[in-house]
């Protein structure tokens, strides 16, 4: 019967070691692990960055999208404004040309004026060239701007 304890306390003993040694793997692990030592709260801390950047992205984009498509001081009301002016300074300039035709006696005034309606045209027709340049720059940079923010969300 002696022997019978003596086995059974040293089978006890190799349990409670092996039982121990598993707890310490455990603890170990659990010590290690970056998710659990502050990762939850550091990717906590980047949605929140993220969410941050992404409400001021919006705010510019409808910022840009206000400046490009409102009907009363948008981008592209402004150039139709604009192309109506040339299409009336052309419509003028036409009229112009057949009043200096029939009108001999006040030629030299109709000249003036001629040249001066060509001249806005021209100032006109380079503001709507410029025009188009900035919207293809300002396109290009919205697009650049939400590749970078894509590509930021991707490899952060």
């Amino acid at each position: 019967m002696g022997n019978e304890i003596n086995k059974g306390s040293k089978f006890v003993d190799e349990t409670t070691k092996s039982i121990l040694d598993a707890l310490e793997k455990i603890d170990k692990k659990i010590n290690s692990s970056s998710v659990l030592n502050g990762g939850f709260d550091k990717l906590v801390v980047d949605i929140n960055y993220i969410r941050e950047n992404q409400s001021k992205t919006d705010e510019s984009l409808s910022k840009i999208n206000d400046a490009i498509y409102l009907p009363d001081s948008g981008l592209f009301s402004k150039i139709e404004k604009l192309e109506l002016k040339h299409e009336a300074a052309c419509a003028n300039l036409h009229e112009l040309t057949a009043l200096h035709k029939a009108e001999s006696d006040t030629q030299e005034k109709e000249i003036k004026k001629e040249i001066e309606l060509t001249s806005r045209v021209d100032s006109l027709v380079q503001w709507k060239e410029s025009i188009i340049k900035w919207k293809w720059l300002v396109i290009t940079t919205i697009l650049g701007g939400i590749v970078k923010v894509v590509a930021d969300l991707l490899f952060k």
